[in-house]
């Protein structure tokens, strides 16, 4: 689908994003059109236009006479999400190692000193949004655009997985984990890279409890805190 969208449009399905990466819109919210078009002063058919394309990239799924709602992915759509990284992320991270320009690896440096900073002030939400931005980051860095645009819809799915199975107080992901797969990459160490990654993403899936429940959010609530 292609994406030609007006900057409220735009803004719209940024900030949907932005709630639900940082934990604030929980799958199985209910997004009415009606509230969002007067959230953000557009017309019910941008909503819907924006709904469509979260829809496209797995976030949002539409039910029969009910409507739009947060995707709540089942135990055996977030192993397969993971699953998919996985595979895809140690592909293109041995594509990308010891490929990265300066400003490629200060770009992630930067990330990580965010993180961390989101890490000491218990800032958990910033955290697992940082987390998701240093995977990009360093799956670009492969050149592979093919597989980056698949790869990206599975990044912002896996925030919804982490928001429906991720255990109270655990860590979104492992701060050492990310230094060390930079280290990696940017000293091209493709196999030790690999390892690091796939164990990295054990440790993601060891946090998450598949029987675990929550309750759904206010969704003016939240926008409007976002907004604010």
């Amino acid at each position: 689908m292609t994406r030609i969208m007006s900057e409220r449009e735009a803004d719209l399905y940024h900030e949907i994003m932005r709630a639900i990466t940082e934990m604030q819109l929980l799958p199985g919210r209910k997004l009415t059109e009606d509230k969002l078009a007067r959230a953000f002063q557009v017309s019910r058919a941008r909503v819907r236009k924006v709904l469509l394309y979260l829809a496209d990239d797995g976030i949002v799924t539409h039910e029969p006479n009910k409507g739009a709602f947060v995707r709540e992915p089942s135990p055996e759509e977030a192993r397969q999400i993971i699953e998919a990284r996985l595979l895809i992320e140690t592909h293109l991270a041995s594509l990308a190692s010891g490929n990265g320009s300066k400003q490629q690896y200060e770009d992630l440096r930067a990330i990580l000193d965010a993180e961390s900073q989101a890490l000491v002030r218990n800032d958990a939400a910033a955290a697992a949004r940082l987390s998701g931005e240093f995977h990009l980051g360093v799956a670009k860095i492969s050149g592979h655009q093919l597989l980056l645009d698949i790869l990206h819809p599975l990044i912002s799915r896996s925030s919804l997985v982490i928001v429906r199975y991720r255990q109270p107080d655990a860590p979104t992901c492992s701060e050492g984990d990310h230094q060390r797969i930079l280290e990696l990459l940017m000293a091209g160490k493709t196999k030790k890279l690999v390892q690091m990654l796939t164990e990295h993403f054990g440790h993601f899936t060891s946090e998450l409890d598949y029987t675990r429940t929550t309750e759904p959010q206010s969704l003016v609530e939240v926008l409007a805190a976002k907004r604010s």
